[in-house]
């Protein structure tokens, strides 16, 4: 079954929180840090929605806590390219680089090139092909 990343980070937050519950309540920074995605977007991912609360048949999982609240929106610090890329998971070091296909496979796969590649050719050949029948047709008598 195929999820999207926002369930499987929160699968992955929810396991985290039942392995780690024994020690105590586990804070939202800690599973952050631990699934290496923002602390913003986990606490909205696990947050219960309010009907759960006054429910006697939701599931007793362990919280999250954490020391501060979110500052607010205007408050809060701008995401820049290099703080992005260093939310991302470091690359794996023994894993190989991606070679790049060779030259003659790259043009081949470009459909387009191949297409206007065809047309310059008939053009050129059938055009060049008129011109040398006209050039070496013989002059006409006339009777």
């Amino acid at each position: 079954m195929w999820l999207n990343s926002t369930a499987q980070n929160a699968l992955r937050a929810v396991l985290y929180i039942a392995q780690h519950a024994a020690d105590g309540p586990v804070r939202v920074d800690d599973v952050a840090a631990a699934l290496r995605c923002p602390r913003n977007y986990l606490s909205k991912t696990l947050y219960a929605p309010s009907w759960w609360k006054n429910s006697s048949a939701r599931p007793r999982w362990p919280t999250c806590s954490s020391k501060t609240p979110d500052p607010a929106p205007s408050e809060r610090p701008r995401l820049t390219i290099e703080r992005r890329i260093r939310m991302l998971p470091p690359r794996n070091p023994h894993e190989e680089p991606v070679e790049r296909p060779p030259l003659g496979q790259r043009l081949f796969d470009n459909v387009f090139l191949l297409l206007a590649l065809g047309m310059l050719i008939m053009l050129v050949l059938y055009t060049g092909w008129g011109v040398w029948e006209l050039v070496v047709m013989p002059q006409a008598t006339l009777p």
